[in-house]
């Protein structure tokens, strides 16, 4: 016991003695024991955290629905520019864009007019025509009575009654010219057909003329006649 207790006093005078004079060198290797030690235990730290910020990122990231847009060629992405654009309804259509409901009721009814007004002076035309081609002729009838061509005269008077059957000067004149050809009966039916036209103008004065002359010369047709109302 006592020479273990001898060892043991020698090991610490000798660690005295060294810590003594070899001071300087324990205190440099015992700080750059604990730096380093320091130095990987931050090391791992660092590290252990780092991967556990990553492993949570990981798990609470969530996919973005809205896909990233890609960038142009100034870095500003397509959002940022459709974002300065001017809404679709501040701008005034174009006239060559889509026509809308009204424009194209407006059209139909602009070309149904042209159309109606087409159509009416084209009617009018028609009408003035036929007129001028009607006043040609009648001229024609008169002209060839009073020279005394009774058959040019007769096949004008009978083409103007059948292209106008109401005038009543035309039925009219062709009795008077029937008459002075001496064809009273004819005469009568052609009086005949200027009264029914006279009665339904509710002209009495010239019925009661004329009557006289279609009962003695044709008193069928002047039964007709009163039996009409």
């Amino acid at each position: 016991m006592k020479l273990f207790r001898f060892i043991f006093l020698v090991l610490i005078i000798a660690l005295i003695v060294f810590a003594i004079f070899k001071r300087d060198e324990l205190v440099a290797f015992l700080e750059r024991v604990t730096h380093g030690e320091n130095f990987r235990v931050a090391e791992t730290t660092v590290k252990k955290s780092t991967t556990k910020n990553e492993n949570k990122t990981k798990t609470n990231e969530k996919p973005n629905p809205v896909a990233a847009k890609p960038q142009d060629k100034l870095g500003v992405t397509s959002e940022t520019e459709s974002s300065k654009k001017p809404e679709t309804k501040d701008l005034v259509e174009p006239k060559t864009g889509k026509i809308k409901d009204n424009d194209l009721a407006e059209s139909a009814a602009s070309k149904n007019q042209q159309d109606e007004s087409a159509d009416k002076g084209k009617a009018d035309a028609e009408s003035e025509e036929k007129t001028q081609a009607e006043s040609l002729l009648h001229d024609k009838a008169k002209q060839a009575a009073k020279a005394g061509e009774y058959e040019t005269a007769l096949q004008a008077y009978q083409e103007l009654v059948e292209k106008n059957p109401e005038h009543i000067d035309y039925w009219g004149e062709l009795g008077d010219m029937l008459h002075g050809m001496g064809e009273r009966p004819r005469a009568a039916k052609a009086y005949a057909n200027a009264v029914i036209l006279f009665k339904r103008q509710g002209n009495e004065d010239k019925v009661r003329k004329i009557m006289p002359y279609i009962e003695r010369y044709a008193p069928d047709l002047a039964s007709k006649i009163q039996n009409r109302r």
